[in-house]
């Protein structure tokens, strides 16, 4: 397991760190979807997420 670190801004904005990013195979520009559940929240990539991913949640931006 690797972690990384990131702060939020005074406009609730976080910067990505570079290992998440590569990991991801986040460009600018990409969406990302974040899924809360009982174990905390996961961060995807959006164009590699299916509908099965997400389930019947709705995608709120």
């Amino acid at each position: 397991m690797e972690m990384a670190m990131a702060k939020m801004s005074s406009k609730n904005q976080i910067t990505v760190p570079a290992i998440i990013r590569d990991f991801l195979d986040l460009n600018p520009g990409d969406k990302v979807i974040f899924i809360k559940d009982d174990n905390g929240v996961r961060m995807h990539n959006a164009s590699a997420v299916t509908i099965e991913t997400c389930g019947s949640e709705r995608l709120r931006e």
